[in-house]
């Protein structure tokens, strides 16, 4: 296959697609020919008002990943227009930073909803309709403290280093259908997510990275769509970390 027109007409689903590392991984498929559905809590239309149309590549969804019969209105319409699914990328996630002694029920239960459960029954979905063609390739994306933990990102980091160990167990399950699942573990990346922080604690985060600075959302969704692409048709299971070498 011509490498070029390897995603044309691919149908891809992402969360979080509306800002961030989200946006960047929805860019680069558009350019490259995909059907993008891109799943947002915060702008687009409704699951309900969904209609696929012939020429048309982009599909803003606004939609609470953590409402399961909202999402799977999302993936009816997907079935019944289509048939199938190549790709999803689980990229939406929330982040609280607290200690122990000080967590926010409220806060903690948003992530375990939104960063770990949401991915889980999303995955089980997208299955249903990859299993039709028996391929596909799915994307998880975790952090690097879902590997090593962080002060102060007790709750965050349980979250992501849940999404790492189902990301294992799922590829080992569904290896057998030709499903790949991978993840990428982003370290400090420059989107709207950092601007909760001071300059004085970004700097400090950026003294902790080998590379002294921080990614770039494209660098993220680079990798992304290397382990969607048929060059990585051999890697499931893996966590790939990009994050210039933190140091925890």
């Amino acid at each position: 296959m011509n490498k070029e027109f390897e995603f044309e007409n691919k149908i891809c689903v992402i969360t979080g697609g509306s800002k961030g590392i989200g946006k960047e991984i929805c860019r680069q498929l558009l350019t490259r020919g995909a059907i993008v559905i891109s799943i947002s809590s915060s702008s687009g239309i409704t699951p309900e008002k969904i209609v696929f149309a012939d020429k048309k590549k982009h599909y803003e969804v606004m939609c609470d990943i953590t409402i399961q019969k909202e999402v799977k209105k999302i993936f009816k319409r997907i079935k019944d227009h289509f048939g199938y699914l190549d790709f999803l990328v689980n990229n939406a996630g929330v982040e609280y930073n607290e200690r122990i002694g000080m967590l926010d029920v409220n806060n903690t239960q948003k992530m375990l909803d939104v960063n770990l459960l949401a991915p889980i029954y999303i995955i089980e979905m997208a299955f249903k309709l990859m299993l039709r063609k028996k391929t596909g390739s799915i994307v998880n994306i975790t952090s690097v403290v879902g590997e090593v933990g962080n002060e102060g990102q007790f709750v965050y980091s349980a979250t992501k280093g849940g999404l790492i160990s189902a990301t294992k167990s799922a590829a080992k399950e569904l290896s057998r259908f030709n499903i790949r699942v991978n993840a990428v573990s982003p370290g400090l990346t420059k989107t709207r997510m950092l601007l909760k922080e001071t300059n004085s604690q970004i700097d400090d985060r950026i003294n902790k990275i080998k590379l002294g600075r921080l990614a770039n959302a494209s660098e993220i969704a680079n990798v992304v769509l290397f382990l969607l692409s048929n060059d990585s048709s051999y890697i499931t299971g893996q966590i790939i970390r990009v994050d210039g070498l933190s140091i925890f």
